[in-house]
C-alpha cells in the first residue's frame, strides 16, 4: 500500500489543511477587526469597573478629574469601518467611572500583558482618551467617607483579559505536536519505524 493511500495519512492531510485554515482565518480576523494595534504596542488603557456609585459626590470628582488628573490618549487600529469607542460616551456629558489603570502590551492586534500602571482611578471616557486621577487608599477613604457608604471595589481586578494574545503560540504549539504524530504515522506508513 502506497503511503499516500493509507486512511491514516489521508486523515492526517485532511486535519492539516483544516486546521492550517482555521489558524489563518482566526488569525486574520483578529488582526482586522481588533481595536489593538497591528504593530507592537505599548499603550495605557483604563479597564472598566463600575460606575461612580450614586452617593459619591461626582461634583467633587468632576473637579478632581479636571484640574488635577492626566490624559491619556487611546491608540486604537481602526478596520475599513469606524469602530464605536469601548466606553461609550460624548465628550461633553462623559460620566465618571471607576476604573483600573494599566499599561497593555499588544501585537498583531492580540494582547499580550496587562501590567498595572496607575492602578484604581476615577476617569472619563472622552472618545479618543481617558482623563483620569489615580486613587490612593486615602482618596478611596475620603470617597468612601463623603459617600457615607464602602466602595465594593478593591484589590485588583481580573487581567487575564489582557493575556489572550498566548493562546495563538499554544495554538502554534499544538500544531507542531500534531505535525509530530502525523509524521510518525507516515513513517508508520511506509514501513520506516
Amino acid at each position: 500500500m502506497a503511503v499516500n493511500n493509507d486512511p491514516v495519512v489521508k486523515r492526517d492531510e485532511t486535519l492539516r489543511a483544516a486546521i492550517l485554515a482555521v489558524m489563518v482565518v482566526a488569525t486574520g480576523l483578529t488582526m482586522v477587526l481588533s481595536r489593538k494595534p497591528i504593530l507592537m504596542s505599548d499603550r495605557a488603557w483604563i479597564a472598566y469597573v463600575a460606575p461612580l456609585p450614586p452617593k459619591a459626590d461626582a461634583r467633587l470628582l468632576a473637579s478632581w478629574v479636571d484640574n488635577q488628573g492626566t490624559s491619556s490618549w487611546k491608540y486604537e487600529h481602526r478596520a475599513g469601518v469606524e469602530l464605536p469607542a469601548l466606553t461609550p460616551a460624548t465628550s461633553k456629558d462623559a460620566p465618571l467611572m471607576v476604573g483600573y489603570s494599566l499599561r497593555e502590551k499588544a501585537a498583531f492586534g492580540m494582547s499580550f500583558a496587562g501590567l498595572p500602571d496607575e492602578g484604581w482611578v476615577i476617569y472619563r471616557d472622552r472618545g479618543d482618551y481617558f482623563e483620569t486621577i489615580a486613587l490612593t487608599q486615602e482618596g478611596w477613604d475620603g470617597i468612601e467617607k463623603r459617600a457615607g457608604e464602602p466602595f465594593p471595589i478593591h484589590g485588583t481586578p481580573p487581567l487575564w483579559r489582557y493575556y489572550w494574545g498566548w493562546l495563538f503560540f499554544v495554538a502554534l504549539a499544538g500544531y507542531g505536536w500534531f505535525e509530530a504524530v502525523a509524521a510518525r504515522h507516515r513513517r508508520e506508513a511506509a514501513g520506516v519505524i
